[in-house]
Order: C-alpha cells, then sequence, then structure tokens
C-alpha cells in the first residue's frame, strides 16, 4: 500500500509544473535599485503560475534575479546559497502575480553580501546603483524551496541608456 503512495506522489509530481512569465516595464531605468528594490516604482512584474493535473498540493517556491550585460563584462546575481526566510507558495491553477515588495527578494534582503558582482564593485552598487549603458538580460528564476531544484526561468532584454539632461532653448539668454 505504501508503495502505490509513494508511486502516485512521484507521478502527480512529474507532471507538476511552475511557469514563470517576466515583465520588465519600459522605459528601462539604468539604476539597479529599479529592478531590485521594493521603494518606489517597481520596474518589475512577475506571474506564477503552478500546474498540477494529479493532485490538488500547493507548491513552495522562491525568485532569485540576475542581470547580465550581453556581452558579459557586467553580472549582478544572486548568490547560489541564498534562500529567504518564507517561501511564496502557489496553490495549482491559481495564478499569482507579483510586484514592489512582493519581489523584494529576488536579489536577497539589500545588501551587497547576498549578491555576485562582476564587472562592478560592492561601492559601486551602493553609491550610485547606476548600470552602464548596453543591452542586459534580466532573468527571474523559480527555485523550489525545499529541494533548491530549479523549476522555471524566464528572461527579458534590454537596452539602457543614460538620456542628455534637458537643455534650456527658450527663453534665450538675457532676454
Amino acid at each position: 500500500w505504501l508503495t502505490i503512495v509513494i508511486v502516485t506522489f512521484g507521478v502527480s509530481m512529474s507532471f507538476a509544473q511552475v511557469n514563470v512569465s517576466l515583465n520588465v516595464i519600459p522605459p528601462y531605468s539604468p539604476y539597479f535599485r529599479d529592478y531590485s528594490s521594493s521603494v518606489g516604482n517597481s520596474k518589475i512584474l512577475v506571474t506564477l503560475f503552478y500546474t498540477n493535473p494529479t493532485a490538488n498540493v500547493p507548491v513552495q517556491v522562491f525568485l532569485t534575479g540576475s542581470i547580465r550585460k550581453d556581452d558579459n563584462s557586467i553580472s549582478i546575481q544572486l548568490k547560489d546559497n541564498y534562500r529567504p526566510g518564507i517561501p511564496i507558495v502557489l496553490m495549482p491553477n491559481i495564478p499569482k502575480t507579483l510586484t514592489g515588495p512582493q519581489l523584494q527578494n529576488i536579489f536577497g534582503n539589500g545588501s551587497t553580501n547576498d549578491l555576485v558582482l562582476n564587472g562592478m564593485t560592492t561601492n559601486e552598487i551602493i553609491t550610485n546603483q547606476t548600470l552602464p549603458e548596453g543591452n542586459y538580460n534580466i532573468c527571474i528564476k523559480a527555485i523550489e524551496y525545499n529541494s533548491g531544484r530549479l523549476l522555471s526561468e524566464d528572461c527579458r532584454t534590454m537596452y539602457i541608456t543614460h538620456g542628455e539632461p534637458p537643455q534650456i532653448t527658450f527663453p534665450f539668454n538675457n532676454s
């Protein structure tokens, strides 16, 4: 009897699937904090959808983020051993959309100690958080909370540019 339960559970988990849908809201900001913080206008919207056709059991996940310049000269990602204190619980066939404060842990607890930085220093991230101009890939991974197994990943490409400051064209000087 126990064998039947174990086989049934194994089969139901093999058909279960989590899908991540990432949306990055333009205009694309050059500031890392706009992708990593719950403060202000979050530039990221994530929708999670969990399907399990054979069982009505929830799954616990957490999300991790990464930003990588297309030439690999700059990358910011969460350390592999990071795990938030509270998982995201997904029920089968019920989409969950996350923004702002709900995504505050995708780059850790707001500390550079949680990040792996390449091409940027910790001081650059802390002081100005500006990403250089160029093409970037931003990715979100859904990871099973207890096992650490990758369930799904979605990435988007964005071009970051630093706009020119406004120039006064009228009125003319001394008029």
